[in-house]
């Protein structure tokens, strides 16, 4: 193949890469075909008043395509019913959560109800924690070498999903607990863990991110018998 076929292909494909796909919809599609079989309008001036490609509206009255917009990609595994469901359920339970239900969780009645109104007058019992995710293999393009070297012939793949969570919590006192690492190992290594203050909380998950059970069990059970 010589330069000028290579060129003129390339061209070519990258054109088709930028091509889009169903720019109109389906009722724009039925009623152009309704109008051809009703001899309103021809196939060129359907294509050109709604927006449907010439070439479109021959496959489909000369029955090589369905009549119907077939999707690109695999199948769903939820029906557009199921789907919609899922949303509406979404929906009602966002509706549910308002500034003025959330204020009420700190309002006297709940903390009578509870038996828990001395909570909010004890500083030392009001807690505020936020964790911070470090991806340990991020997605950069770039990689460590030697400072000189401009080849390299071996890369060191990582999980890219591998993170490193650290949870710190203070209370309305301004006294800071104990952090909480959690480490994407199933046996963290001894020089990590000989190196960690004694104080502080090591937990381990299979990709590092925080879990319920992880902050119950790890975190509050401990810092509770500490």
């Amino acid at each position: 193949m010589d330069r000028c076929q290579f060129k003129r292909k390339y061209k070519k494909n990258k054109s088709s890469s930028n091509r889009k796909f169903f720019t109109y919809s389906e009722e724009s599609l039925k009623e152009a075909l309704h109008q051809i079989r009703s001899c309103q309008v021809s196939i060129r001036e359907a294509s050109r008043q709604f927006r449907v490609p010439r070439t479109t509206l021959q496959d489909r009255l000369h029955g090589r395509c369905g009549p119907t917009l077939k999707k690109t990609g695999p199948q769903p595994i939820m029906t557009i019913e199921g789907e919609k469901r899922i949303t509406e359920g979404i929906s009602k339970a966002r509706a549910v959560v308002t500034e003025e239900s959330i204020r009420s969780w700190f309002k006297d009645e709940f903390l009578d109800k509870n038996h828990c109104k001395e909570i909010m007058e004890n500083l030392q019992r009001i807690f505020n924690g936020d964790e911070s995710g470090f991806m340990l293999c991020p997605k950069t393009g770039k990689v460590l070498a030697p400072r000189g070297w401009k080849n390299l012939y071996q890369i060191k793949m990582g999980n890219d999903k591998e993170n490193l969570t650290v949870l710190v919590v203070f209370n309305a006192s301004g006294r800071i607990c104990p952090p909480l690492i959690v480490f994407p190992y199933i046996r963290p290594p001894k020089k990590l863990i000989d190196k960690m203050p004694d104080d502080w909380v090591l937990a381990k998950s299979d990709t590092g991110w925080m879990k319920s059970e992880i902050f119950l069990n790890s975190y509050v059970t401990t810092s509770t018998t500490g």
